[in-house]
């Protein structure tokens, strides 16, 4: 299946609004992929099917999710706004014909980050926040820093989605602590390489 053709199933079962921000979100991650040294066809196939799974019902993606053996989590089968990233990878797989592991993993990791995160799912959980529909205060911020440094702009994006989880009252994910704490890390490494280096 080609680019396009998945574009046409994917406007078949998303509403309106989502398949426009799922095309963006391919664009956006195609446009910042050579920033992660990413290829930006397979950063536009990820973007593209990142959502491909919002719009199903939340209790067939729990079924999905259990009759499939997709995942053990706690936290996950506990959430539902977790669901459709864990059965967008699946039906990326069994309906998009996508085997890439590195695009799968991407729209797995999509919500929750998670730890030494692949270049591919960087460019992912990047290109949702900041695709051009989307309008809320920190935005220009983490556009910006997007283009002066994609590990400043993982920690923002990182410290945004905690803080949103918190004002909705719902767990956070050790995945996203664990991703977070991985970019400080690499930032701090990369300050006191500086410093060694003077």
């Amino acid at each position: 299946m080609d680019i396009l053709q998945m574009t046409q199933k994917l406007k078949g079962v998303l509403k309106e609004k989502r398949f426009i921000h799922s095309v963006n979100v391919s664009k956006t991650a195609a446009e910042i992929a050579h920033l992660f040294n990413v290829d930006p066809k397979k950063a536009e196939i990820a973007g593209l099917l990142h959502d491909c799974a919002k719009n199903f019902d939340k209790e067939v993606m729990r079924y999905i999710i259990i009759k499939n053996n997709l995942s053990k989590d706690e936290i996950i089968l506990s959430e539902p706004a977790l669901y459709h990233a864990v059965v967008g990878e699946y039906i990326a797989r069994t309906e998009y014909g996508i085997s890439d592991p590195d695009i799968l993993e991407a729209i797995f990791y999509h919500t929750i980050g998670c730890g030494d995160m692949k270049p591919l799912s960087c460019v992912i959980y990047l290109a949702d926040l900041i695709e051009p529909t989307r309008n809320w205060p920190e935005i220009e911020e983490l556009r910006r820093l997007t283009y002066e440094d994609v590990n400043l702009a993982l920690i923002r994006a990182f410290d945004i989605s905690i803080i949103h989880v918190i004002g909705k009252g719902r767990a956070i994910h050790p995945n996203t602590i664990y991703g977070r704490n991985s970019f400080v890390k690499k930032v701090d490494m990369m300050k006191l390489q500086n410093l060694t280096a003077k």
